[in-house]
This record gives structure tokens, C-alpha cells and sequence, in this order.
């Protein structure tokens, strides 16, 4: 109940604004209580406003907050664009001109997006902004890439995503499980780009992979309060790649796996190292390089995500 209450909560637009303007916790906690009966209406409208949406759009979007990733969201981008995709990028105060780089593409929307612990503020908001423009979106990280197998048979993103959709009766939100990657043995930045080197990943079994993140249809979702998996709206629900309804954001991996998420967490020690003084989006608190040694996973060779971009760049 209490994550029902906080999603239908924190996506109303008085308290996405009010998060932006105080970074203090108590105070945000105390609005969040006495807007409790709003949200509940907000839950009401939004399940209601849903059965009359059937967005015609044919488009997909990735939504992402970063803070200085300037030395990987060119690839990032380029990925995602090449999948066919806009990206909007919520930027919470980058300093190392990662603005300048995302800026130069048509296909991205940058919002600068001032404060602490505003991934869901960012996620709430754009679930809302872009419900008509756009059928599909996906709520990942810039180290997380879609890989599908079926883009390496001709479909685009789109048709998998669809068809994905379209088997399962009153679907929202379909949760990917992620595929961790380890650091491949490097200790400094690459400057051939994440996917060449980085390579060598976890065993299915790490149970970090039962981890999910989410491809959504905007016009179902009340809103977020997880980075992973949101509140759909009433008479809707969320499924894995099996079509099984999952609840929580850790799941036992499907049977079906043609649609992963290879996550690039540690990268290498460097970077993790800056990760760890960079803090979260989410939460106020900071990793350890505990967690380093800990998702630091080089147990099996994947090329795959080489052969995928290196398909959906020729096309």
C-alpha cells in the first residue's frame, strides 16, 4: 500500500515541482502525506484517462537522468538513434560538458534537472509530457543497453516491442532483466567505447540479473517511485518476456531471453571510483567499491552486442 500511495503521490505535478525546488527531506515527506487524498484521485483520472487513450504513434523514446557522462553518451546516443529512437535526457547538473555533446542530435530532448533524488521526478514527468508522442518509451541508465535478438534478423525496435505488447491483453510496462558485464580486466577508460571493450559478463545465475527495468506504454502508468518498475494504471498490469505479470523488481529470469539489457555497472575501476564521489539519482548516499568487487563479473565472452551495433549501424 504505502508504494501504491507514494507512486500515485510523487507523480503529481505539485510535488515534482515542489522536489525541484527543496532538496529537504523532511519537508518533502511532509507533502507527500497531506497530498495523499490527491493522489488517490490522481490513480482514479489517470485509470480512467486510459481507457480512452490508444496512442497512434509508431515512435519509441528512451528516458535517462545522468551527471557527467561525457565520456560515453556520444555512444550511447548513437545506439539509441540508430534503434530508431528519440532520447530525453534529464540532466542533473553535469559539469564536464555532457550538454554539449547530447545537444548536437536532432532526435534528443535535454532538460536540465536541478536538485537531489530526482530520477522518479524525472521519470513521473516524462511518463505524462510524452504519453501521445509516443507508444513505446524505455526508463534506463546510460550504461544499459538494449539488446534484441531479433534486430539482427531485420526488425526494428518497434515491431519487437510491439509484437511483445500486442500477445499480452492489458499490458503496461514489460520488465527486461539485465545481463551485468564486468570490468573485462581494465582498470583505465577505454577509448574504443563500452560495447568494444567491455565484453565479458555475469552467468544467467548472478542474482543480479533477475533485475528488471522497464519499456512502458506512457498513457497506461500512474507513476513511479522505483527507478525499475512503475504503478500502472487500474486493469493493467506488468509482464516479463514470458508474459508472466511480475509485482516486484527483482524476478526469476523467463524462459525467453531474446531481449536483455546488458547493464555496463562497473565498467572499469576508474570510472567506478568516480561513480562511487558522484553519488545516486535516486537516494541521497554513495556507493562503495565494495560494490565494484562485487558486480565485477568476467565469467563468460558476449560479442553479441558488438554484432548488434554493428548490424543497426549499416542499415
Amino acid at each position: 500500500m504505502m508504494r501504491f500511495l507514494q507512486s500515485c503521490v510523487y507523480s503529481l505535478d505539485i510535488m515534482i515541482y515542489f522536489r525541484g525546488k527543496s532538496n529537504n527531506e523532511k519537508l518533502r515527506k511532509i507533502l507527500s502525506i497531506i497530498l495523499i487524498p490527491a493522489g488517490i484521485v490522481r490513480y482514479i483520472y489517470a485509470s480512467i484517462k486510459a481507457m480512452f487513450i490508444n496512442t497512434k504513434s509508431e515512435k519509441c523514446a528512451v528516458v535517462l537522468i545522468i551527471k557527467n557522462e561525457g565520456k560515453y553518451i556520444k555512444e550511447y546516443v548513437e545506439y539509441y538513434t540508430a534503434l530508431d529512437c528519440d532520447l530525453i535526457i534529464y540532466d542533473n547538473d553535469s559539469d564536464d560538458g555532457t550538454a554539449s555533446i547530447v545537444k548536437k542530435y536532432r532526435n534528443v530532448t535535454y532538460i536540465p534537472w536541478h536538485g537531489k533524488k530526482r530520477q522518479i521526478d524525472a521519470y513521473n514527468q516524462a511518463c505524462k509530457k510524452y504519453e501521445k508522442k509516443y507508444k513505446y518509451i524505455m526508463f534506463f541508465d546510460a550504461d544499459e543497453f538494449l539488446i534484441a535478438d531479433d534486430l539482427l534478423k531485420g526488425k526494428s525496435l518497434y515491431q519487437i516491442l510491439d509484437s511483445v505488447f500486442k500477445r499480452q491483453k492489458k499490458t503496461a510496462c514489460l520488465g527486461i532483466n539485465w545481463l551485468i558485464f564486468g570490468s573485462s580486466n581494465l582498470v583505465e577508460d577505454p577509448e574504443d567505447g563500452v560495447i568494444n571493450a567491455f565484453t565479458h559478463c555475469a552467468r544467467d545465475e548472478f542474482e543480479w540479473n533477475q533485475l528488471v527495468k522497464s519499456c512502458v506504454i506512457p498513457s497506461k502508468i500512474v507513476g513511479w517511485v522505483n527507478p525499475h518498475l512503475p504503478l500502472q494504471t487500474f486493469g493493467y498490469k506488468k509482464i516479463n518476456l514470458d508474459g508472466k505479470k511480475i509485482v516486484q523488481p527483482r524476478n526469476e529470469l523467463p524462459k525467453k531471453k531474446k531481449i536483455r539489457l546488458y547493464h555496463y555497472f562497473v565498467k572499469n575501476k576508474k570510472h567506478f571510483e568516480e561513480k562511487v564521489n558522484k553519488g545516486m539519482a535516486d537516494r541521497n548516499a554513495k556507493r562503495s567499491m565494495d560494490e565494484f568487487y562485487y558486480y565485477d563479473k568476467n565469467d563468460v565472452i558476449n560479442y553479441k552486442a558488438i554484432s548488434v551495433r554493428d548490424y543497426i549501424l549499416k542499415k
